[in-house]
Formats: structure tokens, sequence, C-alpha cells
């Protein structure tokens, strides 16, 4: 499989990690305008992200890897990735959970409400 490297001046976003995927959108500029405007209805997935080249304040770069029967971007488009739900959950895996709050403040505090979604995962 063919790897598109993409090439940004500024930096890129922090969360961003290998294993995300990757989208783009093509760009087009308002009339009478410098705003550039993308359209949601011709997102196009473009693949995996296999490598992470920080700059010094420019030339990040973010290689993907991707299907022959994508077309890569060839500049100006938006790019927008996604976390892999598979690897990035955000619930509680496991029988049960232990919690301790802890005041570093020297005055009093309240606690006014704990609140915890349970779902039973296995019998």
């Amino acid at each position: 499989m063919p790897i598109a490297s993409l090439t940004f001046t500024q930096a890129i976003n922090s969360s961003l990690q290998i294993g995300d995927l990757v989208y783009y959108i093509p760009t087009s500029t308002l009339p009478n305008s410098t705003i550039q405007q993308a359209t949601t209805s011709s997102v196009t997935y473009l693949g995996i992200v296999t490598d992470i080249t920080p700059g010094t304040g420019s030339n990040w770069i973010i290689d993907v890897i991707y299907e022959l029967t994508v077309t890569p971007p060839v500049g100006g488009e938006f790019i927008v990735f996604e976390k892999d739900k598979r690897v990035n959950s955000s619930s509680v895996i496991g029988y049960y959970a232990e919690i301790e709050f802890v005041n570093t403040s020297d005055s009093k505090v309240e606690l006014f409400a704990l609140a915890a979604g349970v779902s039973e995962n296995s019998k």
C-alpha cells in the first residue's frame, strides 16, 4: 500500500497519534473573499496514520497509509482525523472500580453530586 506524506506549516493537533484515521475535505474560496469553506458532504477517507514527524514550528509531516483506490489530497484540503473506537474507548472495563476523592485545599469543600453509569457486561 502507498504512503501519503502530509506536510503542515503549523503545529498539528497534539492528540493525533499513530493508528488514527485520516479524512480530507476539498475546500473552495467564498466569492469576493479570501475565506476558505469546506463542504462536509464531500468527506473522503484517506487512511491510517503510520508516522508523525514533529517540526520546530513548521514542516510537521504525517505519513498515512492508504488504499490504491483512494486519491490522496494534492494540497489545500481540510484534513481531519478520528480516533479508532476499538482502541480509544472511554469506559471503565472490569468487575469493580475504586474511587478516592482528596481535598488538597486548606478550606472546607462540599461534594454536591456523584453519578455513575453502570452496565452489566458479563454474567
